[in-house]
Order: C-alpha cells, then sequence, then structure tokens
C-alpha cells in the first residue's frame, strides 16, 4: 500500500496501476505551478513573441512597471535580464493586452524602420 499527497489531497494507491495515475498527476500539477527563473528568451517563446517585443515592453516605463516584480535584479541575474517564471505568466495572463499595446507604441522608436 502507498500512500501520497497531491495538493491537500489524500490517495492510498493499493497497486502499480494507481501509483501510475499518481504519478500521472503529480506531473500535471509540477506543470501548472511553473516555479523557478527564466531567461528572456525562455519568457519571450512561451508567449510566442520574438526578442523586439521584449524589449520594448522592458524599456517603457509602463512595461518596467508591469514587469517590476518578474524581472531578477541584474546582480542576481545570469544574463541581462531573467524572470521569474510563475510571476511573469501570471502579469502576461492578466495584462496580455497591455503589454501587447506598449511594445506596439515602443517599437517604432527603438525599432525603426529603414
Amino acid at each position: 500500500m502507498i500512500d501520497m499527497k497531491i495538493d491537500s489531497h489524500h490517495y492510498t494507491a493499493l497497486d502499480d496501476e494507481e501509483f501510475a495515475e499518481y504519478q500521472r498527476l503529480k506531473q500535471e500539477n509540477n506543470k501548472e505551478h511553473l516555479h523557478g527563473v527564466w531567461s528572456l528568451r525562455q519568457a519571450y517563446k512561451y508567449i510566442g513573441k520574438d526578442y523586439k517585443f521584449m524589449q520594448c515592453v522592458l524599456r517603457s516605463t509602463d512595461g518596467h512597471k508591469l514587469l517590476k516584480n518578474a524581472v531578477v535584479p541584474n546582480s542576481k541575474a545570469h544574463g541581462k535580464y531573467d524572470v521569474f517564471a510563475d510571476e511573469f505568466i501570471d502579469i502576461w495572463d492578466k495584462h496580455k493586452a497591455d503589454m501587447v499595446l506598449i511594445a506596439r507604441r515602443m517599437r517604432p522608436f527603438l525599432y525603426p524602420e529603414k
């Protein structure tokens, strides 16, 4: 008999099949709650955007205010910018439209067409 706990639910598995189901549920749960630090590249790939989009958001005052809790301070970051994955995802989910508008406003200034 195997005792296990997912979130606050307690389960008891009697055989290998139930234990396999537990492992599947545990993996699913871990995918939903991402933790850790992402590079800037991982962050913009996750949301399906490009490098220029992220730079436009990060360099604008409005974007900086939105992402201030998600960006790892330079002294602790491996690259120039790293972000906390779970905070970044929460901000993206709540302020997706705002971030797109900020990037559209900033793009002509940072990356003018030649």
